[in-house]
């Protein structure tokens, strides 16, 4: 199993969800994941390195 995102263990938190599509994540965050769904449901979500 993976570890829990609040463990020691963890690299990356979460610090963002940007409701839809095409969304940049600001300079403040390491990276972002681009999520696309087919009913519509798009965002892009912002981690920071621990």
């Amino acid at each position: 199993m993976g570890s829990a995102c609040d463990s020691s263990e963890a690299e990356y938190k979460m610090g963002a969800l940007l409701p839809g599509q095409g969304k940049e994540c600001s300079a403040e965050y390491d990276y972002g994941i681009q999520h696309y769904d087919r009913r519509g449901f798009d965002y892009t979500m912002c981690f920071t390195k621990v």
